[in-house]
């Protein structure tokens, strides 16, 4: 059962005043899924890109995923690091690593 909510952002670069670069939410989609935690091979996986591989985050219609790089759930902000398709299904499966703000 998909009783969890999460949001799917689409995060754009913009450069401060001072020149910094500044990372804002243009938007974001609300969509029910599961929450996982990664396992050995996904957390490999993640480790090969450099990235931590903290949750798997399955939702259960591959079309409500438009290749968003960003999910926010339980106030906090992932990255997404790799996609998993199912074979007969449509559900697709996100393995996330917790994003630090630049």
């Amino acid at each position: 059962m998909y009783n969890e909510i999460c949001e799917l952002l689409t995060m754009t670069q913009t450069v401060s005043e001072e020149g910094d670069p500044v990372e804002t939410v243009s938007a974001a989609k609300s969509v029910f899924c599961r929450i996982y935690s990664a396992d050995e091979k996904e957390k490999t996986y993640a480790v090969t890109r450099g990235r931590k591989a903290e949750l798997v985050i399955e939702l259960s219609d591959r079309i409500d995923y438009n290749d968003e790089l960003f999910v926010r759930w339980n106030g906090k902000v992932y990255e997404v690091v790799d996609t998993k398709w199912g074979d007969t299904s449509n559900k697709i499966k996100l393995v996330v690593s917790r994003w630090a703000y630049r």
